[in-house]
């Protein structure tokens, strides 16, 4: 299984998963500096040989088509508009293989924090909230996938189609 991490910080959830699993590849994709901290963690894990790093801006560095069967994206999203979203989600969707799952980890409007997280995120962006699962339904199926699930009140699985 081929695994892409976007914005995947030390990546402690794709590299639990290559951990657990010989046959994983992971691909984390984030700026260099923060891919030097993820680098750390799997050498300290033990499963540099199944990762992989693609260095650049998500925005910018192009993440391939049909390569993977899952895309994690853990965090990021709540920093982006819709439009934002819709436009990341149609890359993700290129790069997986066809039947292909997007993963979306992300603090949820209907599940809020007692910290009341949506302030942090409109301080720090433009367009940014954190969306409920109907929004990221409708943005994940303007981008082509399917299959919108829920799954355990916080992450969101998609299947291209």
């Amino acid at each position: 299984m081929r695994v892409l991490d976007v914005a995947c910080g030390p990546a402690p959830q794709t590299l639990a998963l290559a951990l657990q699993h010989s046959g994983v590849q992971v691909t984390l994709l984030d700026w260099e500096r923060i891919l030097i901290t993820a680098l750390n963690f799997a050498c300290k894990l033990g499963v540099e040989k199944q990762v992989t790093i693609k260095k650049g801006d998500l925005w910018i560095t192009d993440f391939g088509q049909n390569q993977f069967d899952l895309a994690f994206l853990g965090n990021i999203t709540h920093f982006f508009s819709p439009e934002e979203n819709i436009r990341l989600f149609e890359k993700t969707y290129e790069a997986l293989n066809p039947a292909g799952v997007i993963a979306i980890d992300a603090i949820r409007h209907e599940y809020p924090l007692p910290s009341d997280p949506e302030l942090w995120y409109y301080a720090l962006s433009k367009g940014g909230a954190a969306y409920d699962f109907e929004q990221y339904r409708n943005m994940l199926e303007r981008a082509g996938f399917t299959s919108v699930q829920d799954v355990a009140k916080q992450p969101i699985r998609a299947i291209k189609l």
